[in-house]
């Protein structure tokens, strides 16, 4: 018995040898701290007072490098996990309420009633809707929004090469939102700086090949649109469609958002008086969302009002009133 374990021992570490060397060449040998440089970067960037985070990326190096390293002492980080009965606590304690248990409530009662500054961490991978509609003074300062009356001073993104991808989806998310950050950053300069933002986004859809999840590419395709980088947005959902960790909802949702992005180009150019531009827009919109009324409508009143075409416009119209 003892020889054949001892066999089936030496067997194993024989294999676990070989399979290492195999994909040596493959594995990441690099100096990267990643996680703790970006995390160190994002708490330095917020300064001092309290720093909210959304998603795994900024929470969880935030909270160990404040709690367990004790590094920035003097910033509060809270999330929506380790740090959530605190956060509630300190609500409480703001608005002498006690039946306090929801963080957007809690948030919002701090940000009202807190004197220290206020930052905001970006995660442009994970949809966070109620992000940007905290408060009309809210300001993009590097790798977080600020509450006061002007973004924080000049920060500094790590940097990492475009072609690095150590392989793990948490880490592709950083770099990921590295990019779209800096991106953001050159885009919302006076004036915009479209160099940088062209190749911070070009590296987006290039670590993006690698990338199975649609979910992720749907989430960083309604950033674009926010920042109406709108070719980006349809290049990541195009990406999308052909990924192969993609289900029957993210079909639909990435479906309804290129139409979307689609509908937006068309209001633009609407609006610039390029009415053919604005009918092409309109019906690709269509090609992905069929039943949007607002669409074909508006198709029908360009071909009526703009373009004088009334066979065209009779055709949109009667679409429009079949589905009213």
């Amino acid at each position: 018995t003892r020889g054949v374990k001892l066999i089936v021992h030496s067997t194993l570490s024989v294999i676990a040898i070989l399979i290492l060397s195999i994909t040596y060449s493959d594995m990441d040998k690099s100096e990267y701290s990643i996680y703790e440089t970006y995390s160190k970067a994002l708490m330095d960037n917020a300064k001092d007072g309290i720093l909210f985070t959304a998603g795994d990326i900024n929470s969880f190096g935030s909270v160990y490098l404040r709690y367990a390293e004790n590094y920035k002492p003097e910033l509060t980080v809270y999330e929506r996990s380790i740090r959530l009965n605190s956060m509630f606590n300190l609500a409480r304690d703001y608005s002498g309420k006690n039946n306090i248990y929801d963080y957007y409530t809690a948030r919002d009662i701090i940000i009202n009633h807190s004197q220290k500054s206020l930052s905001l961490a970006k995660s442009h991978s994970i949809n966070e809707p109620r992000w940007l509609d905290i408060s009309d003074s809210l300001f993009s300062g590097g790798m977080v929004y600020v509450l006061e009356t002007s973004p924080k001073s000049t920060f500094s993104l790590p940097t990492f090469p475009i072609d690095y991808d150590p392989g793990d989806p948490l880490t592709r998310q950083l770099l990921l939102n590295i990019d779209l950050i800096r991106g953001e950053e050159a885009v919302k300069d006076n004036p915009p700086n479209h160099t940088i933002a062209v190749n911070s986004f070009n590296s987006v859809l290039k670590r993006l090949e690698r990338e199975p999840r649609a979910t992720l590419l749907n989430q960083i395709g309604i950033f674009f649109r926010h920042i109406r980088q709108y070719h980006y947005a349809r290049a990541v959902y195009e990406q999308a469609l052909n990924k192969p960790l993609i289900s029957k909802r993210d079909r639909l949702d990435i479906a309804f958002n290129l139409s979307n992005i689609y509908k937006d180009s068309g209001n633009n150019n609407l609006r610039s008086g390029k009415f053919a531009a604005a009918v092409e827009n309109y019906k690709s919109a269509l090609e992905h969302d069929p039943e949007n009324e607002r669409v074909i409508l508006n198709i029908a009143l360009i071909y009526h009002q703009k373009l004088q075409n009334p066979d065209s416009a009779g055709v949109y119209f009667e679409k429009y009133l079949v589905l009213r």
